[in-house]
Order: structure tokens, then sequence, then C-alpha cells
């Protein structure tokens, strides 16, 4: 430590004689050392080119350093200052029995609320939300909406995912003021908004029995080789699955397949692409014949055909908001981005990926707890 504060006050120091106060007393002892070898030596001899005298002062007289040394540790909750928090509390500490739809979990207020958002049957426990103050209001929407495994989604999908465990009046317009003022979505996402034209629905009764394939690239390449991305989406559930590949090429696509599809979720019974040379290659279709699975093409002056081309600009726009310079660091955020797509509520389906593939939602993997200040805290208005 003295070496490196000599150094750090180098241009001060040099020239003049001046004094170094420490209660580390074997530093005196180096000074005195006759044949010092290794780290030992090269210390010395630094400090020799300096008029430096090694004084030892105990701990408790030398308090301008030791209090520098010894930092407090500074308190992660905050202060409640949320007036309507602090009375809900109060309240409901007082007399719970007035206050039914409330009650205080290990110090923490919940609220129990039945969303209108979809209809899907909660057990009791997952009715209650905990309710968030103003002051915590902006890391909540925040850790939802900007981590990797919220992946930067929209107003819906980001009130859907906070609905699921947090309550606040004014939650959905607070939201969605968030995610329309968000710099990070404003530089990357473009308007979705496509002319009305003729179409018509696909009869699909069951997950993963139509599955819609496309490449993404190619990228740019990554520490670990890869250059292009490989989506695989269920038509039913929209659950999607991401693939990194260091080539385009039908083997690598049927491998993806199997190991991504066919062994995690079942044979599907239909595989549509577009029309690349890797998926009209024989090696992809006779691939597919081999797991008794028809592949499917859309129009070639069509491509928007398929569903998945729609996923991928979800995809594409979600990786460019977390590559940031490092751009060959772009699979490295490939499982967390999945999740948050998985995660997300479709538009389409108005649930989640996940709770339609396997009938729960899925927990994020990040803390979701939000330290709250102690109940006696003093009010501030």
């Amino acid at each position: 430590a003295v070496v490196w504060g000599i150094r750090r006050m180098k241009g001060y120091l040099e020239g003049y004689p001046f004094t170094v106060l420490t209660d580390h007393q074997s530093l005196r002892w180096l000074q005195r050392l006759e044949a010092p070898t290794g780290r030992l030596a090269r210390w010395l001899f630094e400090l020799q080119q300096y008029d430096v005298e090694v004084k030892y002062r105990r701990g408790i007289l030398n308090r301008v350093a030791d209090a520098l040394s010894r930092p407090p540790a500074s308190c992660a909750a905050t202060p409640l200052r949320c007036r309507w928090y602090r009375r809900l509390l109060e309240e409901v500490n007082r007399e719970p029995e007035q206050h039914p739809d409330y009650r205080i979990e290990n110090g923490r207020l919940l609220r129990h609320v039945l969303h209108s958002l979809d209809f899907k049957e909660h057990p009791a426990d997952q009715q209650w939300k905990e309710c968030v103050p103003r002051e915590q209001r902006a890391t909540v929407i925040r850790r939802y909406h900007d981590a990797p495994t919220a992946g930067h989604l929209g107003i819906a999908k980001t009130i859907a995912r906070l609905a699921e465990r947090f309550y606040w009046p004014g939650m959905f317009r607070e939201i969605a003021n968030y995610v329309r003022t968000c710099q990070n979505c404003q530089a990357h996402k473009v308007d979705q908004t496509a002319p009305a034209g003729a179409l018509h629905a696909t009869d699909i009764q069951r997950p993963w029995e139509h599955v819609t394939v496309d490449l993404v690239g190619p990228l740019p390449r990554s520490r670990q080789g890869h250059t292009w991305l490989f989506v695989m989406q269920d038509r039913f559930t929209k659950w999607v699955e991401l693939a990194p590949l260091r080539q385009a090429t039908a083997k690598n696509t049927t491998k993806a397949i199997t190991e991504r599809v066919i062994l995690r979720h079942g044979r599907p019974d239909i595989v549509l692409s577009d029309n690349g040379t890797q998926f009209t290659s024989a090696a992809f279709t006779e691939r597919l014949q081999e797991f008794g699975i028809k592949h499917r093409t859309a129009p070639v002056y069509a491509p928007q055909c398929n569903p998945v081309e729609r996923t991928n600009r979800t995809i594409k726009t979600m990786i460019s908001q977390f590559v940031e310079n490092d751009h060959r660091a772009w699979d490295d955020h490939l499982p967390a981005l999945q999740f948050a797509f998985n995660t997300a509520v479709h538009d389409a389906t108005g649930y989640s990926p996940a709770y339609l593939n396997h009938g729960r939602e899925l927990t994020a993997p990040h803390p979701a707890e939000i330290p709250l200040a102690a109940a006696d805290e003093p009010s501030e208005t």
C-alpha cells in the first residue's frame, strides 16, 4: 500500500523529504533488511529514489488513514417516504381485519390481486402481489425491462411480467411511460405496423406439431467462432430455441433441430423454412424424412409467410441492445434472451410461451426482491 501510494503521488514527492506514518510496523524492518530478494528487493529499490522516512504510529492514533481504510458499509435499504405505502403498512399492522385484501409477510406489504390480463388459475399464494413504494418502482421496472432476462420487450409484455409479482396504484401507466421513453428501445426498434392483407389461420392442434425455422446472419464472428444464429419456433406455443452456428450448413441445422427440438420437445409433424440452400438441399430433406417429418417451404417471393421472420426481428433487436461495443459477444447473451422471449406474454396468444409449453410460469434467475426500509423509520412528506 505504501509503494502504491508513493507511486500515485510521485509528482508531488520527488525531490522533497517526506515522512510516511503507518501502523504497519514491519515496514520499518524493510528499510533495514540487508539482503532483500524478489519482490521485497524491487520495492526497496523503488523507495530508495525518494527521501522518505517511515515512522510507526499505532492504529488507534493513526485515525485519518485508519478511517479511510475502514469505510462504513452502506445500507442497501431505501428509506420509505411513500405516504401510500407507509399508511397502509401502519393500518394493516394495527387493524388487519379491516383490510382483508392486504397482509404483511416478513415486513413486506402484500395485496390480493386478480388481474384481468389472463384467466390462468393461479394458486392462492400467487394471487398475493408485493406492494411497491414509490422509491422502489423505477428499480423494479428497470430490472424487469432492461435486464438480459427481460430483453427490452414492449409495453404489454413488460406490464404482464411485472403484474405477475407486484402491485402499486397506476402501475400500468407508469410502466408504459418507462418503456415508451426507454432510450435503448427508441434507438433499436422500428415501427412494426404493417398494412392489412388477406390472411388465414393455420389449424394447429398441439404444441410442437408445426415448427418454423430460419437463419439469421452472417453475424460478426464471435469469440466461439459463431457467425450464424439458427432460430426454431413452435407455432402453437410460440416457444423459441436459439442455436449459434459456426457455419450455415444442412448438417449443422439438422443437428440443431435434433438436439433442440426433437430430443427436447418431441418430433414435430411439419418443419417450415424458407428456400435457402441449407434447407432445400437433399441432406436436409432426407434427414427430416428419417424422423418422419414433412418439410415445407415458404413461397419464394413471400418470405413473410414464414412466421419466424417476425420473431427474427425481435431477436435481432434484443441482441443489438446488449452487445454494446463488443459485437463479438453476441452469442454470450443468447440463453438469457431466449429466456426473456419465452417468459414474456406473446401478442398472438395472450400467454407466455413458457406457460403454454410447461403449464406454469418460469421464475426469473435474477434477484427481483427489492430491499425495503424498516417500518419504524421516520416518514417524510
